[in-house]
């Protein structure tokens, strides 16, 4: 994997699963990101997420999880 991109993922599915996180995130991102380690060129690249893509993101996947796990 790589190395950049890793705590980037990592980040990302835990604000589409985490609805604190994610908002925690475009509130006060300094302080949401200071448990991982990361480069300025990473902070940029979160910040510059739109809130909107990122929530529909969420609640596509959650959706998606809902929806399976009726099923089993």
């Amino acid at each position: 994997m790589n190395v950049y991109r890793e705590p980037l993922e990592r980040i990302i599915g835990r604000a589409a699963m985490d609805l604190k996180f994610r908002k925690r995130m475009f509130e006060d991102p300094e302080t949401a990101f200071q448990e991982y380690d990361l480069t300025q060129e990473q902070i940029t690249a979160l910040k510059a997420i739109s809130v909107d893509a990122l929530e529909r993101f969420a609640h596509q996947l959650t959706g998606s999880i809902d929806k399976h796990s009726t099923k089993l």
